[in-house]
């Protein structure tokens, strides 16, 4: 070959690899008109936005063109009975109708096969520079997922429709045997968001009905059908962003566990009614995970006199009622999960009854058809949701109206007092957050500064502690080294069974067993062992045991302490505490100190005196904790004259004393 022939092979190679590099940078704008030609009816920007960003957005995990069909139940089921509506497959029909951007990208992102994600995320930038520029403009205004939400409601017997609720709240009753007939359920907040809610639901002699969406009636309406099962799922971009999950409360069941994306909720073939729903949106990306359904909640019911089981409230709303002086009876609450788990535990202070066991997540406090009164109040959370959320609750209670809120398992309402609670408000914050309002005064324990009660002994047997009005009740059970009060175990649980305050005294230096302090202490702890923590505990100083000096008397003290961790109190005379150097005691042990006042002591009454008058100098103690300031008054259930104190403190400080230090 002469260098002529070379010169020309080069410029002929050259030539070809020039026109080769030519042909292959008009191959996409090839490819790209040749859709165009395909596409006569283009599809609106909004599905092309939704897809783009999707694209990008999640480009390593990428939806097949299947995986964006609806995605029907996994469980076994007819083929007919789980197909998608007439709408759905419309749907298909226009998803084979997008515009040639729309098509285009999808080619490149499923052409991107195992290439890395950052390889996959330049490709499709490039393509995206290479596209009309709408495309860009609907990506950039897209509607954020955060703001998507759930709104839905039922048909429920004898009621009719009820008005819609929105995620994570209850649709439907409770209590009243009632059955679903009927549900709507829609997405709202979609914005251009593309995607549907899809439900089927199974009724009564009918079976599994054809499934449908987003907002269309499922279920029966004047049939007198019952709803028996359900399934719930999402299809389109919008499965990508949430999994949705529901919960049914079944005849004979009650609450079932949450199950989500097309799993059964309810029951097949034992022809039981479902009654109440809850369905929440859990969020599965960051984006969604930032929305107001990523927020937990509570929703809430009351059972109240003459109404029975209302119904279900949410977020801070009132049940029960207020002005009405009806008491309520029993209580259920749910959680709205929001992104979080765990649960809500509730207990009950109930009249006759006292604190109920912890129940939670549907279960009934209270009690129902006994006519009952609910008292008291305690709430709160456990699991992922607790770590991040309070739950604040108030009560409204007869005489005192709204207290302030209390939280996480604080009392709320009162004990002891004999209050219903008429309404209730319940509230789930954000930790780091105010609180809704004042938390100072939770109970109406806290709003009472005194207490009136009465002591008794084996004079007083036979009495009836369920009649006779006392806010607390001392009880003396021992004397000495050998001396038991006979009837002391029967008044002190009348006492507690009663609702009202116990203490337990000792009386120093019994006549006829008389011993050291230390045996005469030993001697009580024995016998009143079964209700240290429940009763205040006390030294009745007086009569011989006043020869024995304060040093005796704080040798039996420390001893009951040292044995039971409870401080006791100390008895004695106005007369007792001056005469006497009590320094080394009143640091340690509180006064119930007796003087009987001449106008009431000559003037029996019956009844307590609101505020009896109270003189100065009571030793170092300043002045009693407990006040005996009559012995001849008279209350209604006993016929004869009674000891008759005040305590200077409410239900809170008497258990207070009550319990170990």
């Amino acid at each position: 070959m002469n260098v002529q022939q070379s010169k020309q092979m080069k410029i002929t190679r050259f030539a070809a690899a020039l026109l080769l590099a030519f042909v292959l940078a008009l191959l996409p704008r090839v490819a790209f008109a040749e859709v165009v030609n395909e596409t006569t009816d283009p599809a609106p920007e909004k599905p092309v936005a939704a897809e783009v960003e999707k694209t990008v957005a999640d480009t390593p995990a990428a939806p097949s063109a299947q995986e964006q069909k609806v995605n029907e139940p996994s469980e076994e089921k007819k083929v007919e009975e789980v197909t998608p509506t007439e709408d759905a497959e419309e749907e298909k029909v226009e998803e084979a109708d997008a515009t040639p951007t729309q098509k285009a990208y999808t080619v490149q992102y499923e052409s991107a096969g195992a290439l890395s994600a950052q390889a996959v995320t330049e490709q499709n930038a490039t393509l995206n520079a290479q596209s009309a520029p709408a495309v860009l403009t609907a990506q950039a205004t897209r509607t954020s997922t955060a703001n998507v939400g759930l709104s839905y409601n039922t048909h429920v017997q004898n009621d009719g429709w009820k008005g819609y609720v929105s995620t994570g709240q209850v649709s439907g009753t409770s209590g009243r045997s009632l059955r679903l007939e009927g549900i709507h359920i829609k997405l709202t907040g979609m914005g251009n968001n593309t995607g549907s809610v899809n439900y089927q639901v199974h009724v009564q002699n009918d079976g599994w009905q054809k499934a449908v969406s987003d907002g269309a009636m499922s279920g029966t309406s004047g049939r007198s059908l019952r709803l028996e099962g359900i399934k719930i799922w999402l299809s389109g971009d919008i499965a990508n962003h949430y999994d949705i999950l529901y919960r049914t409360h079944v005849q004979n069941i009650g609450w079932q566990d949450w199950v989500k994306n097309g799993a059964l909720a309810g029951t097949t073939g034992r022809s039981l009614r479902l009654e109440a729903i809850q369905i929440a949106l859990s969020p599965k990306t960051a984006e969604a995970a930032s929305g107001a359904s990523s927020q937990a909640g509570v929703s809430y019911v009351g059972h109240v006199q003459n109404v029975g089981w209302q119904d279900w409230v949410n977020n801070g709303a009132t049940a029960g009622t207020s002005g009405r002086s009806l008491r309520v009876e029993a209580l259920n609450m749910v959680l709205i999960p929001g992104k979080f788990s765990g649960s809500i535990v509730y207990q009950a202070h109930v009249q006759n009854i006292g604190w109920q066991r912890e129940v939670r997540d549907g279960k009934t406090a209270g009690t129902s058809g006994e006519s009952l009164r609910v008292e008291g109040l305690r709430i709160h959370l456990t699991g992922g949701v607790a770590g991040s959320y309070n739950v604040y609750y108030r009560t409204h209670v007869q005489n005192y109206g709204w207290l302030d809120w209390a939280s996480n398992g604080a009392d709320s309402g009162s004990t002891g007092m004999g209050l219903r609670i008429e309404a209730v408000q319940v509230k789930l914050v954000p930790k780091g957050q105010a609180a809704p309002g004042p938390t100072k005064y939770t109970t109406a324990n806290q709003l009472v500064t005194s207490l009136n009660g009465i002591d008794i002994a084996s004079w007083q047997a036979g009495i009836n502690l369920y009649k006779v009005p006392a806010d607390f009740v001392i009880v003396k059970a021992t004397g000495g080294t050998g001396y038991t009060n006979p009837y002391w175990k029967g008044m002190a649980n009348d006492t507690l069974n009663s609702g009202k305050l116990l203490g337990l005294y000792h009386f120093a230096r019994e006549s006829g067993c008389r011993g050291s302090a230390t045996a005469e202490a030993d001697y009580f702890v024995n016998a009143i062992s079964g209700y240290v923590g429940k009763a205040v505990l006390v030294l009745d100083y007086e009569a011989e045991a006043i020869d024995q000096g304060p040093g005796w008397a704080k040798a039996w003290l420390d001893r009951v302490y040292q044995r039971t961790g409870v401080r006791p109190m100390i008895y004695m005379s106005k007369s007792v505490a001056n005469s006497q150097n009590w320094s080394q005691v009143a640091p340690s042990y509180k006064l119930w100190g007796a003087q009987y006042l001449y106008r009431y002591y000559n003037n029996p009454q019956t009844g307590y005196v609101a505020d009896p008058e109270l003189a100065s100098g009571w030793g170092p103690w300043g002045k009693p904790t407990i006040y005996q300031y009559n012995s001849t008054s008279y209350l209604v259930g006993w016929d004869s004259s009674l000891d008759m104190n005040k305590f200077y403190g409410n239900q809170n400080d008497w258990r207070k004393l009550a319990a170990k230090s």
